[in-house]
Order: C-alpha cells, then sequence, then structure tokens
C-alpha cells in the first residue's frame, strides 16, 4: 500500500506543488476576480444596478465552467514538455500520488476559491447597486430551486474529468483540442439523440439533449416534454458514472508516461 500512497509523500508533493505554483495560482485569481467584476459590473450598469437571481445563476454557469475547464486542461501539462516532464517523472512519489495532488488542486480547490471569489465579487456589486435608489438585489443562493445553479457543479465534474483526461493525452494545444473534441462529441450525441427521438415521435421536434426537455410544435401550439425524475436519475447517475471512469483512465493514462 505504501508504494500506492503515502501520507508523508504526498504531503511532501503537495507543499513542493504549492510553492513552485502559488505565484502563478495567485495571479490566476487576480484575473478571475477582474474578470468577474467586468462582467457582473457590466450587467448591473446596464440594468442600472439590479441584477435578477436568474441573471447572477447565469454567470455563474457561465465563469465555473469556462474558467474551470481552462484551468483543469493545465492540471498536468507539465508532461506535455519533455524537459518539465523528466523532473516531475522521476520523482520518488507513485503516480496516484502525482494524480492526486493535480485532481486536488484543479477540482477541489478550485471551486472552493472560485465559489468565495464569486460570491465576493457578486456580493460587492449587489451593494453598489443596492446604493442606487429603488434598487434591493437578492444574492444568488446555490441551494435555490427556481434557479438550480448547483446543477453547475455537476456539469463541472463531466467537463472537469475530460479536461484531465485530455491534458495527459494530448501532448501541445491541451485546451484547443480538448474543446474540439468535447464539441464534436456533443454535437453527434445531441445529432443522435434527435434522430431517435424522431423516430419515436412523427412532429416538429426540436433538437435537444438526452434526458432534457424539448418542445413539440403541432400548428401553431407547442408543448413541452420534461423527462420523469426517475429518467433524471438515471442521467445523473450515468453522469457520475462516466466521471469516475474518466478520472480512473486519466490515473492509468499517467501512469503510462514515462521520460
Amino acid at each position: 500500500m505504501s508504494n500506492i500512497f503515502s501520507i508523508q509523500r504526498f504531503s511532501w508533493l503537495f507543499v513542493k506543488h504549492t510553492k513552485e505554483n502559488y505565484k502563478t495560482y495567485l495571479l490566476s485569481i487576480v484575473v478571475l476576480l477582474g474578470i468577474m467584476f467586468i462582467g457582473l459590473g457590466f450587467g448591473a450598469y446596464i440594468n442600472r444596478g439590479s441584477i435578477s437571481l436568474q441573471v447572477q445563476s447565469i454567470y455563474f454557469w457561465l465563469y465555473l465552467l469556462v474558467n474551470g475547464t481552462v484551468f483543469s486542461s493545465t492540471a498536468f501539462a507539465e508532461l506535455g514538455n519533455k524537459k518539465k516532464a523528466i523532473p516531475l517523472l522521476t520523482l520518488p512519489v507513485s503516480n496516484f500520488e502525482r494524480f492526486l495532488v493535480g485532481w486536488i488542486y484543479s477540482f477541489v480547490i478550485f471551486q472552493l476559491i472560485f465559489v468565495i471569489c464569486f460570491f465576493s465579487v457578486d456580493l460587492l456589486v449587489l451593494s453598489i447597486g443596492d446604493s442606487n435608489s429603488g434598487v434591493h438585489n437578492t444574492i444568488l443562493s446555490l441551494s435555490a430551486t427556481t434557479t438550480k445553479t448547483y446543477q453547475a457543479f455537476i456539469a463541472f465534474a463531466f467537463l472537469h474529468a475530460v479536461s484531465i483526461l485530455g491534458a495527459i493525452y494530448f501532448d501541445k494545444q491541451h485546451f484547443i483540442k480538448i474543446a474540439s473534441s468535447f464539441f464534436l462529441f456533443l454535437i453527434s450525441i445531441s445529432l443522435i439523440n434527435y434522430a431517435l427521438i424522431k423516430s419515436m415521435i412523427k412532429a416538429d421536434v426540436r433538437a435537444v439533449m438526452p434526458f432534457t426537455k424539448f418542445n413539440i410544435r403541432e400548428g401553431d401550439f407547442v408543448f413541452g416534454l420534461e423527462p420523469s425524475q426517475f429518467a433524471q436519475n438515471i442521467f445523473l447517475g450515468l453522469t457520475f458514472t462516466v466521471v469516475i471512469l474518466l478520472w480512473t483512465a486519466t490515473y492509468f493514462k499517467l501512469k503510462e508516461k514515462q521520460v
């Protein structure tokens, strides 16, 4: 077991990684705060200081998925550079410990920092907006069932798993190749799902993703159909299963890396 994981080795590797990259991470946080403030500030400005919960939720989704995917795609980017890969792969630590450090930073720590940054900026912008007469903003709640913002974390888990696998699999231009592969997959599965629905329902059906709401047009009327709670639970279970499989594949792909 000590050949796979040792708390002493892991702690040493985690501290080493932190010391070598903390300046880059701090700079990334500053940039993230700036981007958030500009986006939320502009949204408040064009609405005279008011930002609805729905708009706040959209910003949360957008910032989490875009920034999270970009950051995750760099988790093992050093392995694509032979000069940087040699000292990394020759360290006296296990591959599981290497994987765990990258996973913790790109998944756990990133989400924690992101939530703190987002709500700090959101609260600041809303406070400034409330200074205008007649404006009273309500800050976004992650647990609210009306916006269902918490679902962004599920989407991020999937994109994170795809991104870190791509970071290991591709040697160069990680984000571009990951994004291209993902969008091709997304388009393919949407077309397949649309074809299956059209084969079962002879009506004007809009292209949709699997297990999501879709609309049917009959003349001047539009009917919305939503999947049952059972179908949603199946989709959620499949998503987590795929995420775990992708994380596992990333670990084994890391084991294949050699000096």
